[in-house]
């Protein structure tokens, strides 16, 4: 009986991690046109580990990553491309593939990040870790990530409610200074309907 619901933790960890980390990896297949650009964006938080990874047929892609500054981190042309690399603040990581061919392009994309990065054969072969263990493994480095995205978004949740409340007090600011426009223009417009109005003897 013990060794039943034993297995059954074993399931339930591994339905975990298919559950948690299938967020962590994307695969897909498309074609690209002849001299058409096509720009993938994602946003990561600072100290992630993302990997790119590209196939193709063709020789005659060009391969661009951009931090969240727009500045150039890789550029390649090339048929297949595989860029691992950390993220040294968070924001939006983008990937732009071009088709410098004259023929449409199959290109086969994946992108890892986070846990779904790491290798964790590697790490079970390293440190000679059973299954169980490597689930575990797993689940603790998943919540280390949970935990740092978490406080990672608290602080930009800060710095984006300091923001707001800058843009409101202006607007209240620029409301009150409309207000009072409004009052002056009111009874200049009112001074002006009496003088009119006695000027023609109409009071």
């Amino acid at each position: 009986m013990a060794s039943l619901s034993y297995g059954f933790y074993i399931v339930f960890i591994f339905i975990d991690l298919l559950i948690l980390c299938s967020c962590q990896e994307t695969k897909f297949r498309f074609f690209l046109p002849a001299q058409v650009e096509e720009c993938f964006s994602e946003y990561f938080p600072d100290k992630t580990l993302v990997i790119y990874e590209i196939v193709s047929p063709s020789s005659n892609n060009k391969y661009v990553i951009t931090n969240p500054k727009k500045g150039i981190i890789e550029e390649k042309t090339d048929a297949s491309f595989t860029y691992p690399f950390t993220t040294y603040e968070g924001g939006v990581y983008e990937l732009c593939i071009t088709n410098l061919a004259n023929e449409v392009s199959d290109i086969e994309f994946s992108l890892k990040y986070g846990v779904g990065a790491k290798d964790y054969s590697s790490i079970a072969r390293a440190k000679d870790l059973k299954p169980v263990d490597l689930a575990l493994e797993k689940l603790s480095d998943r919540a280390k990530d949970m935990s740092h995205r978490i406080s990672f978004s608290q602080s930009h949740e800060n710095v984006f409610e300091k923001f707001l409340d800058s843009i409101s007090s202006k607007i209240m600011l620029f409301s009150f200074i409309v207000i009072g426009i409004m009052v002056v223009v009111g009874y200049m417009e009112t001074l002006y309907l009496k003088n009119f109005m006695r000027r023609r003897k109409i009071i």
